[in-house]
């Protein structure tokens, strides 16, 4: 009796091989999407974040601006108290003075950043500091508003 004209038996596992290995590589390009969705999602919720801070200081930039310069400059402090991380990672504020009167705020995490113009009357010194409870005040002595790590 020969074998070698027998074939039924390389079918079964010829079919069992190939449904194996197309089975492995749709589980793969699922793990896959699924990785770049999360790693969207993330940047979708840091930049939200980030926008949320950058418009809470600029709301206190603007106040501390009115009343510096419609009240007493001398005593005008806001404090404001941001969150220490944004979507999983701490972050910068900076304010920088780019043009005459316009300031630009920047919070920054390692990937993100997300500027914001914003224009006063008064003068704005450059400072840069983590996130966090914040003060936005007047500083007479500089003749500037300006921000401070903590809340006072």
């Amino acid at each position: 009796m020969s074998f070698r004209g027998d074939t039924r038996a390389a079918s079964i596992a010829l079919n069992h091989a190939l449904t194996l290995g197309i089975t492995a590589i749709l589980i793969s390009g699922l793990i896959i999407g699924a990785g770049q969705l999360v790693t969207r999602q993330e940047e979708r919720v840091s930049e939200r974040g980030l926008t949320d801070v950058n418009e809470v200081l600029i709301s206190e930039i603007h106040q501390v601006d009115h009343l510096a310069t419609t009240g007493d400059p001398y005593n005008v402090r806001s404090s404001v108290s941001l969150p220490s991380r944004v979507g999983g990672g701490g972050y910068n504020i900076e304010l920088a003075v780019n043009g005459k009167n316009d300031v630009v705020l920047w919070t920054n995490t390692t990937t993100y950043t997300v500027p914001v113009k914003i224009s006063n009357e008064t003068a704005v010194c450059e400072r840069a500091l983590s996130g966090g409870p914040t003060s936005v005040k007047y500083d007479s002595g500089e003749d500037c508003i300006t921000i401070e790590s903590g809340v006072r």
